[in-house]
């Protein structure tokens, strides 16, 4: 699929789904949520963006908790940094 996508000009974001500000909002099974130690926040980080191949970039799915901890999204954005 990301192939014939590619094919026909799409570019491709990898949706990455993180921890939301309403601890009641489920953003599903392993996202990134904060208070993970950086070994496991990595390892889902890491199983995220090798889902699949071809995008050109990422972007989350109800992170708005997430996104504020500076610490956890430098993990991710190095992550993503080291992947071009």
């Amino acid at each position: 699929m990301t192939r014939a996508a590619r094919a026909v000009g799409h570019e491709l974001m990898l949706h990455m789904p993180m921890e939301p500000l309403s601890a009641k909002e489920n953003p599903g099974p392993n996202a990134i949520v904060t208070g993970l130690d950086p070994v496991e926040l990595r390892r889902r980080a890491d199983a995220m963006l090798d889902s699949f191949s071809g995008y050109v970039g990422a972007n989350n799915h109800m992170g708005s908790k997430f996104t504020q901890d500076a610490a956890g999204m430098r993990i991710v954005l190095e992550d993503l940094e080291a992947r071009g």
